[in-house]
């Protein structure tokens, strides 16, 4: 399956998406039911839940009205080959808290169908970012977060059933993490505002949240199953990246600031050497290299799909019919 980002937006052009949408205002598209049909179905649900190897405690987690599961309650303990200690979800548990209610989510699964790898190459081809997924799997009327911004801008594909999503006028202010830390702190957030709308998403819609809007969803069918994929575009912390590589290699960076005896001369001094290196620094800002490392950053995370045709690599043709 292939899908380029123009298809994904059908029946909205991508100049409109940009002109009016992208990272100013929420938006739903209203897609044809089998729009997403080749993504992923509770056959390949199924099929990737039992290979079990695959999943940990990080790459599968459990939420119940609002809450995370620990990890110990449904997860047990067991050691590799090479000593590293890791939790395996054990099915027996997970079915218990699913018939409780709980939520199922699957995180980093972006190449794990190929429609799935298809919509993150639509997203990145877009050039709006690295997109990462995870599929939300939930049950009527039980909630897996609540009300919350995150720190990306958010696509959703509703795959199976119907979700309905609550999106609030509030927005916070490019929340981003740093040091596990998370900048502004929830407790530092606006309020989420009044209702701006309840949008009941079907198989086939597409709904698009600009980073730090507020919102949470429910599931309005006996089951729902979306896929949510993380965008983060490039910023003026991406920015500072490239002007501290560059700055560590420039002397006039490296070499001792004026000394401050507290003198007011001393301070005169301190003031114009701060000042001619602002003026470097905004020199780098408009300069070519700095430009294009910005545009590598973009371009150096951008993910490969495939390509592991090992048959071809050896010149063998391949005899299979499947």
């Amino acid at each position: 399956m292939t899908m380029t980002f123009e298809q994904l937006l059908s029946p909205m052009a991508q100049d409109e998406f940009l002109e009016k949408y992208n990272n100013q205002k929420p938006m739903l598209i209203r897609g044809a039911a089998d729009k997403f049909s080749q993504v992923l179905s509770w056959s390949e649900i199924h099929r990737l839940l039992n290979m079990d190897r695959i999943w940990t405690h990080r790459t599968m987690v459990l939420l119940l009205d609002g809450e995370a599961i620990s990890p110990k309650e449904y997860c047990t303990v067991t050691i590799n080959d090479g000593g590293r200690v890791i939790s395996r979800p054990q099915a027996r548990l997970v079915r218990r808290f699913v018939q409780q209610g709980a939520s199922l989510v699957l995180n980093d699964i972006d190449t794990l169908t190929p429609g799935m790898a298809a919509i993150s190459q639509a997203l990145q081809a877009g050039g709006l970012g690295e997109p990462w997924a995870n599929a939300y799997i939930s049950w009527k009327e039980r909630r897996a977060f609540n009300v919350h911004a995150d720190t990306h801008d958010v696509w959703v594909v509703q795959i199976e059933g119907r979700k309905t999503w609550n999106i609030w006028q509030g927005r916070s202010p490019w929340p981003t993490y740093q040091n596990d830390q998370r900048i502004p702190s929830r407790d530092e957030d606006p309020d989420k505002g009044e209702l701006l709308h309840e949008w009941t998403l079907n198989p086939g819609d597409l709904l698009y949240l600009p980073w730090g809007w507020f919102h949470d969803a429910l599931a309005a069918s006996d089951a729902s199953v979306h896929i949510t994929y993380g965008v983060r575009p490039l910023n003026g912390l991406d920015l500072a990246e490239q002007l501290m590589d560059r700055m560590v290699n420039d002397p006039d960076f490296r070499q001792p600031m004026p000394v401050q005896d507290g003198s007011e001369t001393a301070r005169a001094a301190l003031a114009l050497h701060a000042a001619r290196l602002g003026d470097k620094l905004a020199a780098m800002c408009r300069a070519g290299i700095v430009l294009d490392g910005l545009q590598g950053t973009l371009v150096g995370k951008h993910k490969t799909y495939g390509g592991f045709d090992l048959l071809r690599a050896r010149g063998i043709q391949s005899t299979d019919r499947g």
